[in-house]
């Protein structure tokens, strides 16, 4: 078959456009598709294709092969929308080629997309804005999991090893390597308002700032200006909201470890071995690595926000008119009592006029009281008035008859004893009208009551907007604390069951679980100063404040400069600490408000334990420095503290209130309970045995530890039942760094009572240690050792009493016996210095070392007027050898005064010109004769 030139090239071209569309399967455009990633190549263009953020909904991405980047800066996909599935492939040596903010390998994750089982490795430091910088991704709002980043992230806010800002869910992610932000910076989300899931991190946050710019007068705590400072992003010396896990969370948080360092000694704010801040949920966690920071610094979180349930929000002009209905309500009270008292006056006033009796003269009514009795010659009661006389007879009280308005004896007769039982009936149903007048004020006085305490508490809320609103804040909130009624039930504000063994350093407000409880509030000037316009413009809201610390446990010490220090919770001015257990050292060297639970408290504690070592200046408690409620919890600590109020359960605590403290209970030997004073009931001392026959106190207390740490990394914990022992072979050994010689602090190792931290202490080695010994022409030391030794390490040099070396045609110098004392040294390699008699200095010498019984030389090598050679043991017996057809002689005149050496010599010479002279004369003559024919001399 004959195929045309035309047609042949048609088909050609068909083939490799069929080629190129195979070759490039890797895409495709429709929904369903799955994109392959085999090279480099292909993954640029899949970034190329996500910026637009429709084209990846629906699609899968396979990674199939691991891609190294070699450095080169590549552009991140700016929108997932679908599932990029990483197969446990690896993305290395990544570096973003794009600045600004929400930069990451993915920018954007949309809420239907997923990244899974991925490992990525570079640095992203994008410069400009610098928001919302991640590994990972830049902002999440689907689901992240199982990924890996190891590498370095700078940012300026939201700044995370995984995520920058995440409203979805992060679950079983891991980071290694360093985080540097400014607000909001964490080891695996910078912010987060989803989940947070079985994470660890294993990564350094904020370790380092810029020292020239810092100035620690500037930063001077709880100051308005300091609370503005920390939102103004162009301040370079203030970081805040740094967390090993996440900067700042107002979602969820769940069993995530965290063992890097975060945070830098004495600077920062809200600094937190796994959240910086949280007002969310956050339980399970464990905190392993050292905390620094300034203020607010804690184990596992920071700064503990509650959780603020709006129960309401109004105006200005919302509140005036509930004032004036409560005043309604009040005023129509008032009425309502006053009606009800007149028609009670009336009617008392008529009954008064009734049992009292009445003459009646031109219709005046006049009182009995107003008239004498006088005696009738009838026997009858005679009653004179100015109009007429009422006088007793037999008419039983009937009036026969009026004449001209005057009522006479005649007109009148009343029987006596009929009067008395009126009037006696008159009374009791008058003293049924005060019983109405009583009740009346009990009903109705409840009412006004409580309607004038609404008006008076309102006016109080309509004077505190109006007031806020003339300094310069349209907006006042109102808390009530719900925390103890929730307790652990709480599903927000909640921080429980985590545990931290991190050592943690700060100056205000710290903590082993929590630095501080309480709300932050933050100022936005721009808004607060301009919009204070009319009622409408004031806002008013009252919120449920709910903030509870449950059922954590600390290991760690926790130490500060200054006050509030706490082995729970530094500061605790909101919400409650329930159920807690402190077991590492608590200590202020400065500062004041140190306890075992709470350094400060102005809520409540319960059921709370603290075993531990506390100290401070003033305000030391075994549960609190300072509290106004302890109940049912446990103190046995030991303290060194002497100033005021010192106690076992509580520096001060208010006392006057009988259910404020209650059935706690403490071990000492010799501190008060509250402020040296214990109270049966309240706080009570029990013994130790007694303390332990109670079922209900944990495990902790039946054990100490003796937590072993390495510049503030813990590398071993060992438990020991309470007054037992150590044994020396369990204690781990310090390690080797190279130029130091280390050793553990001082501790007890017998009756151990009380858990202890023990540091690792490494003091410089000295490059060199000399013998006492010097030659009699020389400050040098005979011997010098050349190494690393400790100011502890002692050389001993003396002369060797056994037999020296015998070595043929060779005769010995001198034989020294070495001893080195290394109490502290690490490393026994070493180099010997000697120094031979100045005689022999620059001669040839060799050197004899004693091992195991027989002579060995060494090599040794010179070095100025000393010879070398290498010693690895801290005994050494050597012996300097010299030939001895070069040393006879030398030696026969070592002995002889230098002056006959000389004089000696000197006559030598002599002698040898003498001869000399005398030979020359006598060849002379010689010759004389020989030329003399006749013989004669």
């Amino acid at each position: 078959m004959n195929i045309g030139k035309k047609t042949f090239s048609l088909i050609i071209a068909v083939l490799l456009l069929c080629a190129t569309c195979w070759a490039g399967s890797a895409f495709a455009e429709n929904e369903t598709s799955v994109v392959h990633i085999r090279s480099r190549e292909d993954f640029v263009r899949l970034a190329e294709q996500c910026s637009l953020d429709t084209w990846s909904k629906g699609i899968t991405v396979e990674l199939e092969t691991d891609l190294d980047f070699g450095g080169e800066d590549i552009r991140p996909s700016p929108s997932l929308s679908g599932t990029f599935n990483g197969n446990g492939h690896s993305i290395t040596g990544l570096t973003l080629s794009t600045d600004g903010s929400n930069q990451a390998l993915f920018r954007y994750v949309t809420a239907d997309a997923v990244v899974r089982d991925l490992t990525v490795e570079g640095s992203i430091a994008p410069t400009y804005g610098r928001l919302r910088i991640a590994g990972i991704v830049g902002t999440n709002w689907g689901q992240v999991s199982n990924c890996t980043f190891t590498g370095s992230v700078s940012g300026l806010n939201y700044v995370g090893g995984i995520v920058g800002e995440n409203h979805g869910v992060i679950d079983s992610c891991t980071f290694t390597g360093t985080v540097d932000g400014k607000r909001f910076s964490g080891g695996i989300a910078g912010y987060n308002e989803g989940v947070l899931s079985n994470c660890v991190s294993h990564g350094n946050v904020n370790i380092t700032v810029n020292v020239e710019s810092m100035n620690l007068e500037d930063l001077a705590t709880a100051t308005t200006g300091l609370a503005l400072n920390l939102l103004n992003a162009e301040d370079e010396n203030v970081i805040s909201d740094t967390g090993g896990i996440v900067g700042f969370s107002k979602g969820v948080v769940l069993n995530c470890n965290n063992s890097g360092t975060i945070g830098y000694p004495h600077f920062g704010y809200n600094v937190g071995g796994i959240a910086g801040r949280q007002s969310g949920y956050l339980s399970g966690c464990r905190n392993s690595g050292p905390v620094y920071g300034r203020k607010d610094v804690a184990g596992i979180v920071g700064q503990m926000e509650p959780y603020l349930d709006l129960v309401r929000s109004t105006s200005l002009a919302d509140e005036l008119l509930l004032l004036n209905k409560y005043m309604n309500n009040a005023s129509g009270d008032i009425s309502a009592m006053a009606a009800e008292f007149r028609d009670l006056q009336d009617a008392i006033n008529e009954e008064q006029a009734i049992s009292d009796g009445i003459s009646i003269n031109e219709g005046t009514i006049y009182h009995a009281d107003e008239y004498i009795p006088q005696e009738n010659t009838s026997g009858g009661s005679i009653i004179s008035g100015s109009g007429g006389t009422i006088s007793g007879g037999d008419t039983g009280g009937i009036i026969d008859g009026i004449s001209d308005g005057s009522i006479s004896p005649g007109d009148v007769s009343i029987d006596v004893d009929s009067i008395s039982e009126r009037i006696d009936t008159r009374m009791n149903e008058l003293a049924g009208r005060l019983g109405e007048v009583y009740g009346v004020i009990q009903a109705s006085g409840g009412d006004l009551a409580y309607d004038l305490s609404q008006a008076n508490d309102q006016f109080s809320r309509v004077m505190l907007l109006m007031a806020n609103a003339m300094n310069g804040s349209p907006q006042t909130d109102l808390f009530s604390d719900v925390s103890e009624q929730s307790g652990e039930a709480a599903t927000e504000g909640l921080v429980s069951k985590n545990t931290n063994y991190g050592s943690v350093d700060g100056d205000n407000n710290i903590g082993g679980i929590v630095g501080a409880m309480g709300i932050e509030y933050e100022f936005d000037l721009e808004d607060s100063l301009a919009q204070i316009v009319g009622a409408n413009g004031i806002i008013n809201n009252t919120y449920n404040s709910n903030c509870v610390s449950a059922s954590n446990v600390n290991f760690g010490s926790v130490q500060a400069k200054k006050d509030r220090v706490g082995g729970t919770v530094g500061s605790e001015e909101t919400g409650t600490v329930l159920n807690c257990e402190s077991y590492g050292s608590v200590t202020s060297t400065d500062g004041s408000y140190v306890g075992g639970i709470a350094g400060y408290s102005d809520t409540s504690i319960h059921n709370s334990y603290a075993f531990c070592l506390v100290n401070g200046t003033r305000y030391v408690g075994g549960i609190a420095g300072s509290a106004n409620s302890i109940v049912d919890s446990v103190s046995m600590i030991e303290t060194d503290a002497s100033g005021a109020f010192i106690g076992a359960v509580a520096g001060w605590a208010d006392m006057t209130v009988e259910d404020s403290v209650k059935g706690n209970l403490y071990v000492h030997d010799s501190l008060g309970a509250v402020d040296g004073i214990s109270y049966v009931g309240r706080a009570t001392p029990i013994s130790y045995d007694e303390l332990i026959a109670q079922g209900n106190v944990p495990d902790g207390f039946r054990q100490v530890s003796l937590s072993f740490f390495v510049d503030g990394t813990l590398i071993r914990t060992l438990r020991v039942d309470y007054g037992g022992s150590l044994a020396a072979d369990s204690i781990p050994a310090v390690p080797v760094r190279e130029g130091y010689t280390g050793s553990w602090s001082e501790f007890e190792t017998e009756n151990i009572r009380f858990s202890r931290d023990i540091e690792a202490v490494y003091t410089q080695n000295h490059s060199s240690i000399a013998a006492d010994q010097t030659r009699d022409d020389s400050p040098l030391s005979i011997v010098l050792l050349e190494g690393s030794f400790t100011d502890n390490d002692v050389l001993t040099l003396i002369p060797y009493a056994g037999e020296a070396p015998s070595i043929p045609e060779s005769q010995t110098v001198e034989t020294w016996d070495l001893s080195l004392t290394a109490t502290g040294q690490t490393d026994t390699d070493y180099t010997v210095r000697y120094l031979p008699p100045t005689e022999l200095q620059g001669k040839e010498i060799t050197i004899y070392r004693l091992k195991d019984g027989e002579w060995e030389p060494v090599e040794a090598e010179s070095s100025g007027s000393y010879l070398t050679f290498p010693a690895d043991d801290d005994h050494v017996v050597f012996s300097a050898v010299t030939p001895e057809a070069k040393n006879t002689f030398l030696s026969q005149l070592s002995g002889i005064n230098p002056a006959i050496i000389a004089g000696v010599g000197g006559l030598l010479v002599l002698l040898i010109v003498v001869l000399i002279v005398h030979g020359h004369r006598k060849k002379k003559r010689k010759s004389a004769s020989s030329n003399d024919p006749s013989g004669s001399v």
